[in-house]
């Protein structure tokens, strides 16, 4: 049986220089489309230097005697980035600079932080890879100053919303987090 004369000419000859092409921008594309619809091969929590779980929406607050916190109310923390980063949100005592509550959101969560009314200081650190409690998101993380919240007046919580919308809060390093 004798092959169609089309046929017998491509086989067995390498791909030309417009299948090359051809293919090349099919798998760009590909990779183009699979990083707009958010699957690029990164988890939100864990990377492969890490063995920890992002602890979700939990929430700790720090009393100092170890006991729920009497006459505390709760200040919502929302966040509506859009940005599918990590977050640690952290308020501080303004005077003392003690640290009061920590919360742990991913983008669209939200918590109820139970705090003491007072006035505090609120920072957040967020990233894509969640080292632990130690190291929290390592080099790659971004830390900024949410500036001054007066909890158990009329503000009953603040969200947390995309840079791009309100300008985004002044940038501080991680150390002061």
């Amino acid at each position: 049986m004798v092959p169609h004369p089309a046929f017998a000419r491509t086989v067995g000859r390498p791909l030309g220089r417009a299948a090359l092409i051809v293919l090349a921008l099919t798998l760009f594309s590909l990779a183009v489309w699979l990083k707009s619809a958010g699957i690029n091969g990164v988890t939100d929590a864990v990377g492969p230097e890490s063995e920890y779980e992002f602890p979700g929406a939990a929430m700790t607050a720090y009393p100092v005697s170890g006991k729920p916190l009497p006459g505390a109310v709760p200040y919502n923390v929302i966040d509506k980035s859009g940005d599918r980063l990590l977050k640690v949100v952290r308020f501080r005592a303004e005077g003392s600079g003690q640290l009061v509550a920590e919360a742990y959101l991913r983008t669209g969560q939200s918590v109820a932080v139970r705090m003491r009314p007072g006035t505090y200081r609120m920072h957040v650190m967020e990233g894509r890879r969640w080292l632990g409690p130690e190291q929290h998101f390592g080099k790659m993380a971004a830390t900024f100053d949410f500036g001054i919240h007066q909890v158990g007046g009329e503000i009953a919580g603040i969200e947390i919303m995309p840079k791009s919308a309100v300008g985004g809060a002044p940038p501080i390093s991680g150390f002061r987090f």
